[in-house]
């Protein structure tokens, strides 16, 4: 038989127990990092939320440059399948797909460009006209590539080509953008700012001095000024 332990002994054992298992959470509680009195290192911070300074211009830039992608791709698909074409035809289905996608982009572009205007000094809406002018140019093209007419699809692609460039050249120099800062590239031109009024003639001060029909009295006639004194005319003025 196994030896019994004293009832006082077995009472001493659980009230041992039981301190150290109430004591044992509490002393772990006690002994937390943040009571040490170190300082927690920097990289367990939490790092600051704050936007970048100036974030607003950077994020218009950032969507500029989204919204000329979103341009460029349709554009460019059907630029590409035109342009491998036999003659430059394409089926009337697919031609009529590419030119969707490219009017749709172009649609969709349009209310961010009238905001891009809006903020601009130029005298024109830049980035509207050409927008605009590269939606004509599409459906031409869309036209031309339909029909199979070899001449007027390759006039059409190179047309396109222009006005798509035109689009990306307006939202470079009128968009916000930064100036490209390349080695060896040269200086692009800046907008030209709305030139002021001229003002009517109707409000300009009136001259003071006489009509030039009103020649002083004195002044001789053509026929009695003195003959030049040039060797060999003499004779041209008798």
């Amino acid at each position: 038989m196994r030896p019994q332990l004293p009832l006082t002994a077995a009472a001493a054992a659980a009230c041992t127990a039981l301190a150290l298992g109430t004591a044992g959470p509490a002393a772990a509680a006690v002994h937390t990092p943040h009571d040490t009195g170190h300082a927690v290192p920097a990289a367990h911070q939490p790092l600051p939320r704050a936007p970048l300074p100036d974030a607003a211009t950077l994020a218009r830039q950032i969507n500029t440059l989204r919204d000329a992608g979103g341009v460029l791709t349709p554009v460019t698909d059907l630029l590409r399948t035109v342009a491998a074409a036999k003659d430059g035809k394409v089926p009337a289905a697919e031609a009529n797909r590419l030119g969707d996608a490219a009017t749709h982009a172009i649609t969709a572009a349009k209310p961010k460009a009238a905001a891009t205007d809006a903020r601009s000094a130029a005298p024109t809406p830049t980035v509207t006209q050409a927008l605009d002018g590269l939606r004509k140019s599409v459906d031409a093209l869309v036209t031309a590539a339909k029909a199979g007419n070899a001449t007027k699809a390759r006039a059409g692609t190179s047309d396109a080509v222009t006005k798509l460039v035109n689009v990306l050249v307006a939202d470079v120099l009128d968009g916000g953008l930064p100036k490209p800062d390349l080695p060896g590239l040269p200086a692009l031109p800046g907008m030209p700012a709305a030139s002021p009024e001229l003002p009517s003639t109707s409000t300009l001060p009136s001259s003071d001095q006489p009509a030039t029909t009103t020649l002083p009295a004195d002044v001789p006639a053509a026929s009695t000024l003195p003959a030049p004194a040039v060797p060999g005319m003499a004779g041209l003025y008798r």
